[in-house]
C-alpha cells in the first residue's frame, strides 16, 4: 500500500476556497481555472532535486509570478460565483413564496 500524499498547504488553501466557491455555484470548482488554480498552487510548492539529490526550490521570481497568476485566477473563480447574501436572499423569497402557496 502506498503512503497517503500530505497534501501541502498552499495546495490546501485553494482546494478549500474551491469547494466554497463550488457550494455557492455549483460546478465552479470542476472549471478550466479552478484546476489552473490547482496546478499553479502545486507549482508553487513543488521542490526539484539536482544531480547530486539535493533539494532545490523553485526560483523566487517564478514562484511569485505564479502566485500572482493564481491570485487573478481565484479573483475571477469568485468574480463568477453569487455573492453569499444573494444565495441567501434567494433562499429567503423562495421560502416565503412557499409560504404563501401553503396557506
Amino acid at each position: 500500500m502506498s503512503p497517503r500524499r500530505t497534501i501541502p498547504p498552499l495546495e490546501a488553501a485553494v482546494r478549500r476556497e474551491l469547494r466554497e466557491l463550488a457550494r455557492r455555484s455549483p460546478g465552479a470548482d470542476k472549471t478550466p481555472e479552478a484546476e489552473t488554480a490547482l496546478a499553479l498552487a502545486r507549482a508553487i510548492e513543488q521542490r526539484w532535486s539536482d544531480e547530486a539529490g539535493l533539494v532545490l526550490a523553485e526560483p523566487l521570481a517564478a514562484r511569485v509570478s505564479a502566485a500572482r497568476v493564481l491570485n487573478e485566477t481565484l479573483d475571477r473563480l469568485r468574480a463568477t460565483a453569487p455573492d453569499e447574501k444573494a444565495v441567501d436572499r434567494v433562499d429567503d423569497l423562495a421560502a416565503k413564496r412557499q409560504k404563501r402557496r401553503a396557506s
